[in-house]
C-alpha cells in the first residue's frame, strides 16, 4: 500500500460522504375521507371532479446536525357542491447535515426546496394509491417546483418590494 493512499479513517465529505443524508421517512399523519360514500361515486362517473391541492414544507431542528422536514399536504376533490374525497397527508423524513461542508445561510433553503424535491416522489406515490384504494382512478400530482415555492414565502413581494417572511435562522 502506497504511503500517499488515505485510509478509511481519514474519509472528509469530500471524498466521497454526502454532506446530506436522509435518514428515514415515513408518514407522520394521515386522513382519507369519502363523506358522501356511496352516493359520490355516481356523481363522480356523471360530472367532471375539481381538485385543489396545497402543499406546505416545514422544517425544524432536532438535534446536533439532525433535522425534520415535513411535507403536509391537504387534497379536496368535489364534483358539483359534493365533496368527493380528502386527503391530508402529513410526510416526514429525518435529514443529517455536515454543517462543517454546507455554509449556514444555505441550510434553510436546502432543507426547504432539495429536501422535499428528494422526498417528493414517495408522498406522490402514497396519494396515487390511496385514491386507487378508496374507489376513485388514481390521482397522479404533477411535479412540484419547491424554488418557487421557497420563492413565494420568502421572496420579495412585487408590489411592495417587502420580503413576504424572512427564512428564520436554524441554530
Amino acid at each position: 500500500m502506497s504511503e500517499d493512499a488515505p485510509s478509511a479513517a481519514d474519509s472528509t465529505p469530500s471524498q466521497g460522504v454526502s454532506p446530506v443524508r436522509l435518514v428515514g421517512q415515513y408518514i407522520k399523519d394521515l386522513s382519507f375521507e369519502v363523506p358522501g360514500a356511496p352516493q359520490i361515486f355516481s356523481a363522480v362517473a356523471q360530472a367532471p371532479v375539481n381538485l385543489s391541492v396545497s402543499v406546505n414544507v416545514r422544517s425544524h431542528h432536532a438535534g446536533e446536525s439532525t433535522y425534520e422536514v415535513t411535507l403536509q399536504f391537504h387534497i379536496g376533490a368535489t364534483t358539483g357542491e359534493h365533496t368527493a374525497f380528502l386527503i391530508e397527508l402529513s410526510y416526514g423524513c429525518i435529514v443529517m447535515l455536515d454543517e462543517t461542508v454546507i455554509p449556514q445561510d444555505q441550510i434553510h433553503p436546502l432543507l426547504h426546496i432539495e429536501v422535499p424535491r428528494l422526498m417528493f416522489p414517495f408522498p406522490r406515490q402514497i396519494i396515487s394509491d390511496l385514491c386507487a384504494q378508496g374507489g376513485f382512478p388514481q390521482l397522479m400530482l404533477q411535479i412540484i417546483d419547491f424554488g418557487e415555492l421557497y420563492a413565494k414565502r420568502y421572496g420579495i413581494a412585487m408590489q411592495n418590494a417587502e420580503p413576504v417572511e424572512a427564512p428564520p435562522t436554524i441554530n
